[in-house]
């Protein structure tokens, strides 16, 4: 959705765009490279997470080698991230965009048309020579309305209903999923997260959210739609006016809100309208089943209100997820197993758990820096695999123990006869529950898995 985005935004401005989905298309380097020489583009631009940060360097290595003239913009959370670093050790790079890429990357496109320097643009990273030149924060789209809704002749959207694992939603319900985001930002301060959409959240306006809705399903025959947004109810009136919108669909599809809200910030005309708009499936970040620990890590989210609220969610949705992390600076083992009886205690058909990783960019990076050193952490991060990795831990749990616990928190939830009579009363694709049950059996091979 990012690259169709962009691509929507520069297309309308007069430019020939091709978007390449390598991961979908299963391509080996060989044949991207082939599209290349077919396409004879001007610039290739590549957005890319730091899990695939290798995997980029070899592919831009590659891109340079067959043409130097190709001007190469990276994008992306990794880019977004390490900035100068990447850079640094990147020399194959021209230019990166940080943050909200649209209008940025359009302007820088008319930068390198005219053969101008884009030291005017904010959130660009360039060379001068030998010099690496950032132009500062990115500027935010006021007006999301602004940008058009994508153009999907870019992409073989079939492929996206077709592909089995393409949502972000682990459990759906229906394989013609669309995503989107009714906002962009997120207000709180959690000390971990990433700011790619900045502090102030903005907003479609309903109206607009409702018409690319209802393009969608008349045009490709789409059932369900997942909102990914950071935190959808950050506004609970908002996403009141929006849910109210919703009820004329809701004959013709289902919603889901896999990317987790917010649990303390619920009230019971919310409620009502998730059983209104056939909700079917919410995810709910706990992060931690301390609310020292909460507090701490900037999430400042009354523990107490959210579980109140899960069992309230329970009853208005069919399935029912949660979000939680182990390794927090100055969580204790008793403090995971708080989180762990946590997990065990909510009415959740499905529980993920994550490492606390300090990315460049979130206040927990320097903390990493002093404990491990600059180069330690920057060199594990672009090696960090977040599923399979051991972590660097800022807990004062050792990382072999948090990998422990995680593997004794995921057979605990997972392998639980309730959960599993749950699961398989509730789940309404089959192919998403043996998905998830490959992935418990995981867990007596590997050290780490993701669910």
């Amino acid at each position: 959705m990012g690259l169709l985005y962009i691509g929507s935004v520069i297309k309308r401005a007069g430019h020939n765009v091709t978007i390449i989905d390598a991961h979908i298309n299963k391509m080996r380097e060989s044949k991207l490279i082939s599209i290349i020489k077919e396409v004879k583009p001007d610039v290739v631009g590549i957005t890319c997470m730091t899990s695939e940060a290798f995997y980029m360097r070899r592919l831009v290595s590659t891109i340079r080698s067959y043409d130097r003239n190709i001007k190469i913009i990276l994008g992306g959370p990794h880019i977004s991230s390490f900035r100068e670093y990447e850079f640094s050790a990147n020399p194959n790079i021209d230019y990166g965009i940080i943050g909200e890429g649209e209008i940025s990357t359009l302007k820088l496109l008319e930068a390198i048309q005219n053969n101008a320097k884009p030291s005017g643009i904010k959130g660009v990273i360039y060379r001068d020579r030998d010099e690496i030149i950032s132009t500062g924060e990115p500027e935010f789209i006021e007006d999301l309305n602004t940008l058009p809704i994508p153009d999907f002749s870019l992409i073989e959207i079939e492929k996206y209903f077709s592909y089995f694992g393409t949502a972000f939603n682990l459990v759906t319900a229906t394989d013609r999923i669309y995503p989107l985001m009714y906002s962009r930002g997120c207000p709180f301060g959690c000390k971990y997260c990433h700011n790619i959409f900045g502090k102030r959240i903005r907003y479609f306006s309903v109206d607009r959210i409702v018409e690319e809705i209802r393009y969608v399903k008349e045009r490709y025959n789409v059932k369900e739609i997942d909102f990914l947004d950071d935190t959808i109810n950050a506004n609970q009136k908002k996403l009141i006016d929006l849910f109210e919108r919703l009820k004329t669909f809701k004959k013709e599809l289902i919603f889901a809100i896999p990317s987790g809200i917010r649990g303390d910030l619920l009230g019971e005309e919310l409620f009502d309208l998730f059983n209104e708009i056939r909700l079917f499936r919410v995810n709910i970040a706990y992060e931690s089943g301390s609310q020292e620990i909460l507090n701490s890590a900037g999430k400042n989210m009354d523990l107490d209100r959210v579980i109140e609220n899960t069992f309230k969610i329970r009853d208005v949705t069919q399935l029912l997820g949660g979000f939680f992390m182990f390794g927090f600076p100055n969580e204790r083992e008793e403090d995971i197993h708080k989180t762990i009886e946590l997990m065990l205690k909510l009415p959740l058909h499905s529980a993920s758990v994550s490492f606390v990783t300090a990315f460049p960019g979130t206040e927990y990076f320097p903390m990493a820096v002093e404990k491990y050193g600059l180069d330690r952490v920057l060199n594990h991060l672009i090696k960090y695999d977040v599923f399979y990795s051991e972590p660097l831990s800022l807990s004062p749990v050792e990382p072999d123990k948090l990998i422990i616990l995680k593997k004794h928190a995921m057979k605990r939830f997972y392998l639980s006869s309730r959960r599993i009579a749950m699961n398989l009363r509730d789940v309404p694709n089959y192919l998403s529950l043996i998905r998830n049950g490959m992935n418990v059996l995981k867990l007596a091979i590997f050290k780490n898995v993701p669910y």
